[in-house]
């Protein structure tokens, strides 16, 4: 019994240590992100409004092309 005892606890501390692993692994990540979104420079609110205006109207000139032009994109 002794040894079945001895053989749970290693189980139980590969356990924890696998959990810590994985704690540490996900703490890492999230520093990362947070480092690569504050890396993003932020637009100003104003701004957004005429950029999708202008890509609506750019993606709409691009469905809208004949064939025959050999531009004829469709996004």
């Amino acid at each position: 019994m002794d040894s079945n005892h001895e053989s749970e606890n290693k189980l139980e501390k590969s356990d924890e240590h696998e959990t810590f692993d994985l704690k540490e692994d996900s703490q890492m990540l999230s520093k990362e992100l947070h480092q690569k979104r504050d890396e993003i420079p932020s637009v100003p609110r104003d701004t957004l409004h005429p950029i999708k205006k202008r890509l609506a109207r750019e993606i709409q000139h691009a469905i809208c092309r004949s064939p025959k032009d050999n531009k004829t994109t469709i996004i």
